[in-house]
């Protein structure tokens, strides 16, 4: 079975589908720290296909309230680890916080990431190799606010196991209208 989203045309794959990235972080217990603008987690994956466009999919558990809006984004860079030379999306992200004073007993949140890149019109990301994604937040007023306290809560109550930031960046060729 294919996923084809061609309008009466030839796929030059298979399926419109033509690679997908898993990325599962290890890293759990990610104390975010106050900042107005940071990217607490970051991994560097291999593009396939230079004529490919991006679509991402995925989540990040959240434990403890901080701030119920955070300006959570996600951005695609050249492999560039540095995190300044990126195309950061703000509509890519979902944040649905804890309640408020939720501690590590209470009800955990969670930040969704949802973002489609048009690679060909994006500088560094019309190419094949190294691309590096990061998950993070930038407030738009300055304040040293985050999105919950923990990202990747591991055992932070004696009842709760270990959860874990699951994303997955689909390449895509063809008629990407279907999605968007």
């Amino acid at each position: 079975m294919s996923i084809n989203f061609a309008t009466n045309g030839t796929q030059k794959y298979g399926a419109n589908v033509a690679y997908v990235h898993f990325f599962s972080d290890a890293t759990h217990n990610i104390q975010l720290s106050n900042h107005s603008e940071h990217h607490a987690i970051s991994t560097v994956f291999a593009k396939k296909y230079a004529d490919t466009d991006l679509l991402l999919w995925g989540v990040t558990p959240v434990s403890g309230q901080n701030a119920y809006q955070a300006g959570e984004f996600a951005a695609l860079s050249n492999g560039d680890t540095s995190g300044s030379n990126y195309h950061r999306k703000y509509d890519a992200a979902h944040y649905v916080s804890p309640f408020d004073s939720m501690g590590d007993d209470g009800i955990y949140g969670t930040c969704h990431w949802h973002g489609y890149w048009n690679a060909s019109s994006l500088a560094g990301l019309n190419s094949a190799g190294n691309k590096t994604l990061f998950l993070g937040w930038k407030l738009r007023d300055g304040t040293s606010q985050r999105p919950g306290n923990y990202w990747n809560p591991h055992e932070r109550y004696g009842r709760i196991q270990s959860r874990t930031t699951n994303i997955q960046i689909w390449e895509i060729y063809g008629n990407a209208t279907v999605i968007t």
